[in-house]
């Protein structure tokens, strides 16, 4: 019980306590893992994180000799986000469907549970594919339609925090969102599903 009220408790007032708290499970840096693990990455290329909340995971990537953008409208977010030091990791305040970045900005761009949060998914997807170079990588992660946290390999004290994700979570199909890719115009689309089958997640070239 006292878990379920720290959860509810920063999801109304420490949002971004809660991100990064998520941050710092296993299970989950391991999914985040796994989706950019099939990405092509590589040191010194430029990457843009579209709502990367408090940085842990933009800082990560850093980490690994990329040159890391993070975005995200909340200024509390960012605040937190300002704790995470690199010579290659730097934080504009700003979330889509408009990003203050000039076209062909960068080889990848990523967004994790945004484009089932933003009004309208295929403008969002547009602007990623507006920074995105030619025949670079844009990649979108969320919460599948079938979410159902009983099948997540997680541990009993992480639960709870699945159980408000599938709550509280607008959730998408893989075919919605390969849909959408399509008419953005992006292309070599390829998606998979990662946590038991409850998230999935969209890739396509520019």
């Amino acid at each position: 019980m006292r878990n379920h009220l720290r959860l509810w408790w920063q999801l109304a007032f420490d949002r971004p306590g809660l991100f990064r708290r998520l941050q710092g499970l296993d299970w989950y840096a391991a999914m985040l893992d796994d989706w950019v693990r099939e990405l092509t990455l590589a040191p010194g290329q430029a990457l843009a994180e579209i709502g990367c909340g408090p940085g842990d995971f933009s800082a990560r990537l850093a980490g690994r000799g990329l040159r890391v953008t993070g975005f995200d409208p909340s200024a509390p977010m960012l605040a937190r986000a300002a704790s995470l030091s690199h010579p290659h990791l730097s934080f504009q305040q700003a979330g889509l469907p408009q990003l203050p970045t000039e076209n062909c900005s960068y080889q990848t761009v990523i967004a994790a549970s945004v484009i089932n949060v933003i009004p309208q998914p295929q403008d969002g997807l547009r602007e990623m594919l507006r920074i995105c170079r030619p025949r670079g990588q844009v990649s979108v992660l969320f919460p599948l339609i079938d979410f159902d946290h009983r099948r997540s390999p997680v541990d009993d004290a992480s639960r709870p925090i699945l159980k408000l994700w599938e709550k509280r979570a607008r959730k998408l199909s893989l075919e919605q969102v390969e849909g959408w890719f399509r008419q953005t115009g992006l292309c070599q689309i390829t998606s998979r599903t990662l946590l038991g089958g409850n998230v999935g997640v969209v890739t396509g070239r520019a």
